[in-house]
Formats: C-alpha cells, sequence, structure tokens
C-alpha cells in the first residue's frame, strides 16, 4: 500500500488483523499521506492477540507522513502499534495537534519490533509515548526507558505550508532531510509523494516527500475536498468536489455494488434498493482517492 492520501476518513491507514488466530504477513504501508482524519493517522497490528484478534507479522510502515489526525479525539493517539512480530517501523514523520498520546505501543504485543529513525513533532507540548501501559513525556524518557528510537528525533519537520490546506512538502532547511535509516534500500519502483526517486542524497528523508529543491512546492494536489449530503440518506446523496473520474460504492463487507465514472459535478447517486445500514463511497481523481461512509436509513 502506497503513494495514497487519507484526507478526513475515521482513520487515515488501518493495517490489521482482524480476526482471532489469522496471521496477516507480509504487509508494506510506505510514502503514504494521512491528515486530518477523524480518528489515528495509522493503526498498525490487533488490540487482542490471542483471545480476540489475529497477527501482523513481517510486515512494514516506511516513509509515510502523519499530520494532525485524530481530530475528534476518538482514538488515543496518532499511532497505534498493536499485537505485531518482525515488522519494522521506520522514517515517518508523526506530527500530532496534542489531541492524545503520539504513539501507544499496545500491552507488550510487540516481538522483534524495530521503531527507529522517525521524526515526532507535537506543536504545543513535548511528544508523548505509552509502552506496556507506561506513559513517557518526550522523546528522550521514551528512547532512555525503552529500546526504541536510539536514532529518533523531536523536531518541527518544517512543512511547507500548515494552514487550513497544508501542503506537507518539506522545507529546504527540514530536519527531516536526510534523517532516515541510512541501511535503507528502496525498491526500483518506489517514488515519493511526487513520483521522485525515493532516495535524492542518502540518507533517505523522513516521511512521504524526499527533498529536491527543484520539487513544485506549491502543488496542493492532495488537499481536495468532496462532499457527500444529505447523510444519513434515504437512498438518494449527491457527491460534490474538484476533479473526480470514478466514485465507487461499497457495502460493510467490502463488495462494489455500484461504480460511476462521472466527472461531472454534483452528481447524484441512488442506493434505495440496498438494505439500510453503512456504506462506502470512494471518490477517485488522478493524484488521490478519499473514502466517506454513508448511513442509509
Amino acid at each position: 500500500m502506497e503513494n495514497n492520501i487519507s484526507y478526513r476518513n475515521d482513520a487515515g491507514f488501518v493495517v490489521w488483523a482482524e480476526f482471532n488466530h489469522v496471521v496477516q504477513k507480509n504487509i508494506i504501508l510506505r510514502n503514504n499521506i494521512a491528515f486530518d482524519n477523524l480518528d489515528g493517522g495509522i493503526l498498525f497490528g490487533s488490540w487482542g492477540y490471542p483471545d480476540y484478534t489475529g497477527l501482523l507479522i513481517n510486515s512494514s510502515a516506511t516513509g509515510n507522513t502523519l499530520y494532525n489526525n485524530n481530530i475528534n479525539g476518538n482514538s488515543e493517539e496518532q499511532f497505534y502499534i498493536g499485537f505485531i512480530n518482525d515488522c519494522v517501523i521506520g522514517n515517518n514523520i508523526i506530527y500530532g495537534n496534542n489531541n492524545g498520546r503520539t504513539v501507544t505501543l499496545v500491552g507488550g504485543g510487540q516481538q522483534n519490533l524495530t521503531l527507529n529513525y522517525n521524526l515526532y513533532f507535537e506543536p504545543n507540548g513535548q511528544p508523548t509515548f505509552q509502552n506496556n501501559d507506561i506513559d513517557y513525556i518526550g522523546l528522550s524518557d521514551f528512547q532512555s526507558s525503552t529500546s526504541y528510537e536510539s536514532n529518533g528525533l523531536n523536531a518541527d519537520p518544517q512543512f511547507v505550508s500548515i494552514a487550513e490546506n497544508p501542503n506537507l512538502h518539506l522545507q529546504s532547511t527540514s530536519p527531516a532531510i536526510n534523517a532516515g535509516n541510512p541501511d535503507y534500500i528502496p525498491d526500483n519502483e518506489e517514488f515519493d509523494m511526487d513520483g521522485e526517486d525515493r532516495i535524492n542524497i542518502s540518507p533517505i528523508d523522513c516521511g512521504a516527500d524526499e527533498y529536491y529543491s527543484v520539487t513544485n512546492t506549491d502543488s496542493n494536489f492532495y488537499v481536495q475536498k468532496f462532499s457527500i449530503f444529505p447523510n444519513p440518506t434515504t437512498g438518494l446523496f449527491t457527491v460534490e468536489g474538484n476533479g473526480i473520474i470514478k466514485t465507487e460504492i461499497y457495502n460493510i463487507t467490502g463488495k462494489i455494488i455500484k461504480t460511476y465514472n462521472i466527472n461531472e459535478v454534483p452528481f447524484n447517486i441512488d442506493i434505495r434498493e440496498q438494505p439500510k445500514g453503512i456504506y462506502f463511497v470512494r471518490i477517485s481523481t488522478n493524484n488521490e482517492f478519499q473514502v466517506k461512509k454513508v448511513i442509509l436509513q
């Protein structure tokens, strides 16, 4: 899962082992952006292995940028790390909003976890962590008390803009530049958020943007805003937004029930023939997609 943008969803990205005793493995989450989501930016692992959920193994979350997630305070953290084995989490930027913890490691459920070379920032205080139900205030406290983040940073990543429509490219003075793992070797077809080579000058930069002096940092393509109304709905609702090329409707099981290849907005969607419940609307442009939840009454 790479080079995606998650904006104003329930959670940014969820890499989850949902069912008890089921093992999920070899999942890669890299070079994505999650911002302004209602819950956490990344949920990685599971919450109750082995009695209630499964286990995530041999997976990684690298080079992602998280900004201002958990805006409703529904989650307890920006980055949730659950029950996992032999996983790598590194080269990420985790920019919080002091709304809950920055990172939670659930109940000692991590075996052979490499958590290092991440950059943390809370604009109104220190990043906060919880590991095995013990709270740590500040990255230095977390580093000195655990085996994690010996090369982690606590610094403002210096995005180009954090106004209402944020531009999450790095400025030339960003401490995230060359702050990633010097041993990280990207795949041949791995690119940053602009489709540029994942490493400009080694080491890799933290976050989804690899800094290039000629990058068009005025590009805010990933802050498109889409609207669905009315919601809840009795079956007829309207989609609005710019640059839409495809809209898909999913039921609660993940099955696509309708697809619209319409680029003239606003346009109407009719699901009156479907049973009442929760549906998901995936709205795609050339550069991004967003998923909205719709309640059919």
